[in-house]
């Protein structure tokens, strides 16, 4: 599968117009999947990987409290 350059100094205009004209509800995801802070970092880690996704939210019942990303669990395994 070939990438879609997306900046603004090389693009095709084509695509910098979907840029500007695409709203964050035409590509976000509402099938969530959350995790609590009690969570192990190894089940964030297996989520992660399963649903091919770089962040999950951190919920507290249905209140978000957070997000955890890559770089966070990076970091984490560096300390």
């Amino acid at each position: 599968m070939q990438e879609i350059p997306i900046n603004t100094y090389n693009s095709p205009n084509v695509i910098l117009e979907l840029i500007y004209k695409l709203k964050i509800k035409d590509v976000m995801t509402t099938n969530l999947v959350t995790a609590t802070k009690e969570t192990p970092l190894r089940e964030i880690q297996y989520i992660m990987r399963e649903r091919q996704v770089t962040g999950l939210p951190i919920v507290l019942g249905k209140r978000l409290i957070g997000i955890v990303s890559m770089d966070d669990i990076i970091q984490a395994l560096d300390k």
